[in-house]
This record gives C-alpha cells, structure tokens and sequence, in this order.
C-alpha cells in the first residue's frame, strides 16, 4: 500500500518495517517443501531504492510471534545445519538482469561459486540455492535463498547462545555490530597493531582472530578477483561472528560476490590494507614469517 507498505517504502528499515507473511517452498524435484508464517522486510543497501530497481532483495525472519521461532528443514543440500532464524532472498542488483549499467553481463554463478569454493575449502561459511519467487502468486523472478551471517548464525554453527556472539557488518568506511557490540572487534584490531614479528604478540593476535579461516577468506576473494569486497571500496560486504568468551576466535564470510570474476587482467585483494577492517588485520600479519608461510601452504594445498 501506499502509506505503509515495505515494497513501496522499500529504503524504510527496522521493525516497524517487517510484515507477517506466509512462506512456502515447493522444491522442483516434487520432494515435500514446507510452509510456515515468518516475517519478511526489504533487504540491501545500494539497490535499496526503486531509482536502483523495482526488485529488491528479501529477508525473511523467524520469530515466535508470526509462528515457530525458527524454520527447521534441510533448505541447503550438503549443509552442516538445518535449523535458521533468518534468511535473506538475495535479488542480485549488480550483474544481473535489473542492473541498468550492463544487463547483458547478468550472471547468477558468481556469488554461489564463492560459497562453493568456500566449502571446498572446508571454510565454514553460508550456503546458497536458487529458487523462482512468487509475491502473492505474481511470479517475481530468480532469487537466491543465502543465511545470514548473524548471531543466530553463530550459536547454530559454532555453539552456545546467539547473546554470546558480536556479529559485525562492514558497509565502505563503516563497521556496525548487528548483533552484540564493537569491543571486542576493536580489541582484535588493536592487537594488530602491536609487532608481530614478535612470537606472543603472534600468538595473542591468533587467540582472537582464525587464522586459518582469515587465510582462506582472503583467497577466495583474490582468486575470484571481487571487485566489491576488500581492495575496492574500502573493504566492502565484510562479514564476521565471534563467540565472546576466552579462546573464541572471529570468522568472516563471503558476502555479496557478484562483482567477482571480472576481467582477466584483475589482480585485487592482495596488497591490500584498509583500515578497520579484515584486510588490515591480513596486512599487519604479512610481517610475520611464520604467518607468510602458513599462507603459502595453504594456497598451495
């Protein structure tokens, strides 16, 4: 509608801007879908506005007042969890056929090839399927079904409460926690900071950061070249969850990777260092011998 409704006043945020809603899937294999009432409200940044696009992305959220608190069903093939609190629809703005830079260039791979690669790297991060949407039996277009990276994400994959965890989004120059609060984000990037050429200062950067896991994420975004991640527009789409309790380390997921595979001349993400973000952490760590090793390693495992 025109006074209140999310689709017309799609750059609207908060509850106030969620609707109770009737989610059903029917997979294209005739196997049993399922139906279950969630909320669902707008999700994005730059394809927010309707001068962006008129399709706009989705996130449907599971709370206890619409119906079960969460949807319990198998939704991604191969997946270690089948339990979520949110997902998000994912329209893909950029490359795709509603970007109106180049919608001879859509491509619906690109994301889903990171998650993938991801898992084949034995990363834990968040999973993807391809679905056709209707809204109200008016068919919408292709869609991406991903989880979100958050606190529920979290606590379903690594354990414990979703109130123990900081889940931390990085939109350009801007670091918000979602889910928990800064402080131990800015703890992690202070110790950075110190020399790491030291072996303790090593060692106490590792107990707050995966190692292993921030090795992989960068990677993946140098392999694939993302033009909309670390490099190019100051560490953008960066995604990350820590369990706050001693010895808990953060993790960071891909995000947004439609921008990824470009041209065959890209060589991004790899002299990078942006402040705030995963990328200086990556940066500060180069000068040490014994993380530069474990990079090779991994890189040539």
């Amino acid at each position: 509608g025109d006074d209140d409704g999310i689709y017309i006043h799609s750059t609207q945020r908060g509850d106030a801007w969620e609707r109770p809603a009737s989610i059903e899937y029917l997979p294209a294999d005739g196997t049993v879908g399922f139906q279950i009432d969630a909320g669902v409200r707008i999700h994005g940044y730059g394809w927010r506005p309707h001068s962006s696009t008129k399709k706009h992305s989705l996130r449907l959220e599971f709370r206890d007042r619409y119906g079960p608190r969460k949807l319990d069903y198998p939704l991604f093939p191969d997946a270690p969890v089948d339990r979520f609190d949110s997902i998000v629809l994912r329209s893909q703005g950029s490359r795709g056929w509603q970007d109106f830079r180049d919608p001879e260039q859509a491509q619906y791979i690109r994301d889903a090839f990171a998650r993938d690669t991801a898992f084949a790297m034995e990363k834990a991060d968040g999973h993807a399927i391809m679905v056709h949407l209707y809204l109200n039996g008016l068919y919408w277009g292709l869609y991406m079904p991903v989880e979100r990276p958050d606190a529920d994400f979290g606590a379903e994959r690594f354990g414990g409460d979703a109130d123990e965890y900081d889940a931390i989004n990085r939109r350009t120059t801007t670091n918000e926690a979602i889910d928990g609060d800064l402080e131990a984000y800015h703890q992690m990037l202070a110790l950075a900071d110190q020399d790491l050429t030291v072996d303790a200062n090593y060692r106490a950067l590792a107990e707050m950061i995966d190692i292993d896991d921030l090795i992989d994420y960068m990677l993946i975004h140098q392999y694939t070249v993302n033009r909309d991640g670390p490099e190019l527009f100051q560490h953008n789409n960066m995604r990350g969850v820590r369990r706050r309790l001693a010895g808990e380390r953060f993790r960071f997921f891909v995000w947004d990777m439609e921008y990824s595979i470009w041209y065959a001349s890209d060589a991004t993400n790899i002299n990078v260092d942006v402040a705030g973000s995963a990328s200086h952490v990556y940066a500060r760590l180069r000068t040490s011998s014994t993380f530069r090793t474990r990079y090779a390693e991994r890189a040539r495992a």
